[in-house]
C-alpha cells in the first residue's frame, strides 16, 4: 500500500509539470489586444441631390486599427445590409449598393448610416449621409441664380387628377409654359421656393388652379415663395407682363402664407372662391395690369401688400362678398385707382394704407385716373381705418351707390385722407361732412410719399374685431401699426425694387 500511495504522488507531481510547461510554452492563450473603436467618416459632401433610380455612392474613411471586418448599412433609421470587407487593412471604401426608388417624390429624403464593426466585433459611431430627391433636370442654359430646375410640363399643359406636384423648400424651377392643375390634382410649394416662369415663351404662361384641385404654398417671412420672371436667371431686366398670371379659379380649402409674385401681366386672380380658402401675406410687384383682382364668392385675405402696379392694387368686382383686412397699396409710378370696388361686390375692408407717388405728380395723358379708393359698386362696400395720401388725382371718389352715414350701404370711416391733388369728387364730399364717419384730413406722421408705416401708432375710435370673428383686433390707421410692428418687413418689395 505505501508503494501504491507513492507511485501516484509521483505521477501526479509529473503531470503538473507536464501542465505547467505547456501553459508556459502556449501563445494563444495570451490576452487578445484592445482596439480602439474604429472611425468612419464620409469623404467629402455627406448629401447629394439625386434623381429616383440613380445609384447611391458614399466614399468612406477608415480609421481601424487592427483592421474592419464589415460595414453596417442602416436606411431611413432600419438595417439594410451588413457588407463584409475583403481587404480588413483597406483605409477607404465606396459604397454603391442602393439606388433612389423609382417611387421617390421631389425632395423626399433618404438618410444613410454607415457603421463599420472591427476585427474584435467593435463598432463605430455612425456616419451619415442625406439623399435629397429631385424629379427635374437641371435647366441647361447659363444662370447666374444657382441651381433651377426645370419643371416638366404636361404636353397639353393640364396636370391631371391623381397627379401632385411638389417644388421643394429652397429650390428654384423653371415654369417654360402654363400649368392648369384639373380637379383631383394637387400643388404643394415649400418655403423658400423661387419659380421662375417663361417670359419668351410663344403664350403668356400662367399657373392655374381649378374647383377640386388642391393648393398649399407654405412660405414665411424669411423664406417666402416667390413666382417671378425667368430673366432674372440669365441676370437681364424683368419687365411687368413677364409671364401672365396665378389664379384660383374656385377652390375650396386653399392654403397660401407668404407668397411674392413678380413681374405678371395680372399679379393675383381670385375667381368664386369660398371662405374655406386661407389667405394671408401675398405681396405683388411690379404687374402691368392689376395686382389683385378678387371676384366672386366670399373668400377673406389678410395682410395683402400691392407694390408698384400698372391698374388698379386691388380690383374686386362682380359679386364678390368677402371680408379684408390690412391692406397696402403703394404706388411711385402711374397705375389706376389704388382699391377699386366695382360692380354689384359688397365687400367689407378694416386697416388699409394707399401711398401714392405724390399730390404734384405729373401723369400723361393716357394713364388711368388715380383714385386713392373709389366705389362704384352698386350695392356698396364698407372701409374702415383707412390712410389715403399722396394720390395725383382723388383720394375718395364715390359713384353708383352714394354714401348716407355709416350706417349706409357704403362706408368709409375712422379714416384719414390728405395731401392728395383732390380730397374727393362731388358724391364723396359726405364722408367728410357727415359727422359719423368719423373721418379726418388730419396727416399721420411717418405715412407719406416713400413710406407707409407710421412713426408711432394712431389710435382709433374702432376696433374690426366688432366687425366678427374673422378681423384681429386692430384698433388703429393703416394697415401698419408703426415701424416697429411691420409685417411686410423682409418679404415685401418698395417701388423702387428694395426689399422692406
Amino acid at each position: 500500500m505505501k508503494i501504491r500511495v507513492r507511485l501516484l504522488s509521483l505521477s501526479a507531481i509529473a503531470l503538473t509539470g507536464l501542465l505547467a510547461f505547456s501553459s508556459c510554452g502556449n501563445k494563444d492563450d495570451e490576452p487578445a489586444p484592445n482596439f480602439a473603436a474604429p472611425v468612419l467618416t464620409v469623404a467629402g459632401d455627406a448629401s447629394a441631390t439625386l434623381k429616383p433610380g440613380a445609384t447611391v455612392e458614399v466614399n468612406l474613411n477608415i480609421n481601424a486599427e487592427g483592421g474592419l471586418r464589415s460595414i453596417i448599412v442602416n436606411r431611413n433609421g432600419g438595417f439594410l445590409e451588413e457588407i463584409d470587407l475583403a481587404d480588413p487593412m483597406a483605409t477607404t471604401y465606396q459604397y454603391t449598393g442602393d439606388a433612389v426608388p423609382d417611387s421617390a417624390i421631389e425632395g423626399e429624403e433618404i438618410t444613410y448610416e454607415f457603421i463599420g464593426v472591427n476585427t474584435r466585433n467593435t463598432q463605430s459611431a455612425p456616419a451619415g449621409f442625406m439623399v435629397s430627391v429631385a424629379v427635374y433636370d437641371l435647366v441647361n442654359f447659363n444662370s447666374v441664380v444657382g441651381d433651377v430646375y426645370e419643371v416638366a410640363i404636361p404636353t397639353d399643359g393640364n396636370v391631371a387628377q391623381g397627379s401632385a406636384v411638389t417644388f421643394s423648400s429652397g429650390r428654384s424651377y423653371y415654369v417654360s409654359s402654363s400649368l392648369n392643375f384639373e380637379d383631383g390634382s394637387s400643388l404643394t410649394i415649400e418655403e423658400g421656393v423661387t419659380l421662375y416662369l417663361n417670359a419668351d415663351a410663344d403664350a403668356p404662361v400662367f399657373v392655374e388652379i381649378q374647383p377640386a384641385a388642391s393648393l398649399s404654398i407654405q412660405g414665411t417671412a424669411a423664406a417666402p415663395v416667390v413666382m417671378t420672371s425667368s430673366r432674372l436667371i440669365t441676370g437681364d431686366t424683368p419687365e411687368p407682363g413677364d409671364w401672365e398670371t396665378f389664379e384660383l379659379e374656385g377652390t375650396a380649402g386653399s392654403s397660401i402664407s407668404y407668397l411674392r409674385i413678380e413681374y405678371a401681366n395680372e399679379g393675383f386672380r381670385v375667381d368664386d372662391c369660398d371662405d374655406s380658402n386661407k389667405i394671408e401675406y401675398v405681396s405683388v410687384f411690379r404687374t402691368a395690369g392689376e395686382g389683385m383682382y378678387i371676384t366672386g364668392g366670399n373668400v377673406g385675405a389678410k395682410y395683402l401688400a400691392s407694390i408698384e402696379t400698372g391698374d388698379s392694387n386691388f380690383r374686386l368686382g362682380d359679386d364678390y362678398t368677402g371680408n379684408l383686412q390690412f391692406l397696402i397699396a403703394y404706388n411711385a409710378g402711374g397705375g389706376g385707382e389704388a382699391f377699386y370696388l366695382r360692380e354689384n361686390s359688397n365687400v367689407t375692408i378694416a386697416n388699409v394704407t394707399v401711398v401714392g407717388p405724390g399730390a404734384t405728380t405729373n401723369m400723361p395723358p393716357d394713364e388711368f385716373e388715380n383714385a386713392g379708393i373709389r366705389f362704384r359698386s352698386t350695392t356698396g362696400g364698407k372701409v374702415y381705418n383707412a390712410v389715403v395720401t399722396g394720390m395725383p388725382d382723388w383720394g375718395v371718389r364715390a359713384q353708383e351707390a352714394v354714401p348716407t352715414d355709416i350706417n349706409g350701404p357704403v362706408v368709409l370711416a375712422y379714416s384719414h385722407v390728405y395731401d392728395n391733388a383732390s380730397r374727393d369728387d362731388d358724391d364723396a364730399v359726405i364722408f367728410f361732412t357727415e359727422a359719423s364717419f368719423m373721418n379726418s384730413e388730419e396727416p399721420i406722421e411717418g405715412i407719406t410719399v416713400g413710406s407707409v408705416a407710421p412713426n408711432a401708432v394712431v389710435a382709433s375710435e374702432f376696433d374690426p374685431a366688432s366687425l366678427g370673428g374673422f378681423y384681429s383686433p386692430a384698433a388703429f390707421k393703416g394697415a401698419v401699426q408703426d415701424a416697429g410692428n411691420d409685417w411686410t418687413a423682409g418679404w415685401v418689395r418698395n417701388p423702387d425694387g428694395s426689399m422692406r
